[in-house]
């Protein structure tokens, strides 16, 4: 899409009074919990962070997510049920709402892809902040320092990183405010799956 998008603006077939945008909207899967059906929550986490990459990679410029919080509780349903909130959905209110792992990985994504003999690794910072950045990989029981990265004006870093071994990785924010979600180097297996837990 962002080739033929770009191919279009250099043929004048897409016109725009500025710099063309490529936007993702409405972008989600349900999970497991509460959606049996669904992708289940860790991988849900890891395709979220993932997702964010390709689309960067694609030269997107804007990934809305739907929804913030589930629209079920305990199986009840308000209007439709979607159950790809952020947050699983209190039937006391917003105060009690509980986070998503995939809240994490849409504030701060971070992907880790081994290659050859080395791990590329992605990130953005929450708030696209810019700053320094700690790439750590898990050896034992412990956390082992790769690389300190200073990111882009939009809070963006990349870099390949030699790995030992072939424990998560995981990134930090220098000023210890905020970690990513670890990432496996082991690619897990494909999971079809129909929209919103839905019967293909």
């Amino acid at each position: 899409m962002g080739r033929l998008l770009s191919a279009a603006v250099r043929a004048r077939h897409a016109i725009s009074h500025g710099a063309m945008q490529f936007w993702v909207t409405e972008f989600s899967w349900d999970t497991t919990p509460p959606d049996p059906a669904a992708v289940p929550i860790r991988l849900h986490a890891r395709w979220v962070a993932e997702a964010l990459y390709r689309m960067w990679s694609s030269g997107v410029s804007l990934a809305t997510w739907f929804q913030l919080r589930d629209n079920a509780v305990n199986g009840r349903a308000h209007n439709q049920v979607y159950e790809s909130g952020l947050y699983f959905r209190c039937a006391a209110g917003l105060q009690c709402d509980r986070p998503k792992l995939s809240l994490t990985a849409f504030r701060f994504p971070f992907v880790a892809y081994r290659s050859g003999r080395s791990v590329l690794v992605w990130g953005r910072t929450p708030g696209g902040v810019r700053g320094r950045v700690i790439v750590e990989q898990r050896v034992g029981r412990s956390w082992r320092r790769k690389a300190v990265l200073s990111t882009d004006r939009y809070g963006i870093f990349q870099r390949r990183v030699a790995p030992s071994g072939g424990g998560d990785v995981r990134a930090r924010l220098a000023n210890g405010s905020a970690t990513a979600l670890a990432f496996s180097l082991t690619r897990p297996r494909d999971l079809p799956v129909c929209p919103f837990g839905r019967p293909c």
